[in-house]
């Protein structure tokens, strides 16, 4: 049996019960799922109060285009919430463009038709490690490549939880990065002896 909690909504600040269940991982879940395993990922704590952090919010049109281009082309997994939270499913970008963005369909048919009935679908991904947040908000059924889809306007703002300005980035084994510092006391003291200056290399 899923356990209560309350969560906020991101503009409202009302709060919304919740059910407490890990993450999603890479599948969606069916509604009739029997495994008492399967539960709905913590949106009380996956979603973000966006006047809380403003100064990682979007609002230019390109910008936001931008960004979620780049999620639509890396295939990163969005996972959507509504009904207050107590729903939600796992989908992907699949078209972005100025007219607007289209949504996969998620694997259950009621989910999907529970999303469509929503007034909003807070969606939550990562894209190279940056948390993302953005709001859906008059959602419709589309058709593309033949398939149904949702489709909505591009979202007026869109959190980007990016706080590091430098990443860290993993290195080849079999071929290690040498960094060469030159030491400045060391190179003055030389030069005051009539001798060589020199170089220190350390690998990484």
């Amino acid at each position: 049996m899923l356990r209560q909690h309350a969560m906020s909504d991101p503009e409202t600040d009302k709060q919304l019960p919740q059910d407490d269940a890990p993450e999603p991982v890479g599948t969606a879940l069916n509604a009739d799922q029997s495994d008492s395993s399967a539960e709905a990922p913590e949106a009380h704590k996956e979603l973000l109060r966006t006047d809380e952090y403003t100064e990682y919010l979007l609002h230019s049109p390109l910008e936001i285009l931008s960004v979620l281009r780049q999620v639509a082309e890396h295939g990163d997994l969005v996972t959507i919430y509504f009904n207050s939270g107590k729903d939600f499913l796992l989908t992907s970008l699949i078209s972005v463009g100025e007219d607007g963005i289209r949504l996969d369909h998620g694997s259950n048919s009621e989910m999907n038709r529970r999303a469509l009935a929503a007034e909003k679908l807070f969606c939550i991904t990562r894209h190279a490690k940056v948390k993302l947040q953005f709001i859906l908000t008059g959602v419709r059924e589309d058709t593309f490549d033949r398939q149904k889809v949702f489709a909505a306007a591009l979202p007026e703002t869109l959190l980007r939880l990016q706080r590091r300005e430098f990443f860290r980035l993993n290195t080849p084994i079999t071929r290690p990065l040498i960094c060469r510092v030159r030491d400045q006391y060391r190179r003055h003291q030389c030069r005051r002896r009539g001798g060589h200056r020199s170089t220190r290399r350390h690998a990484i």
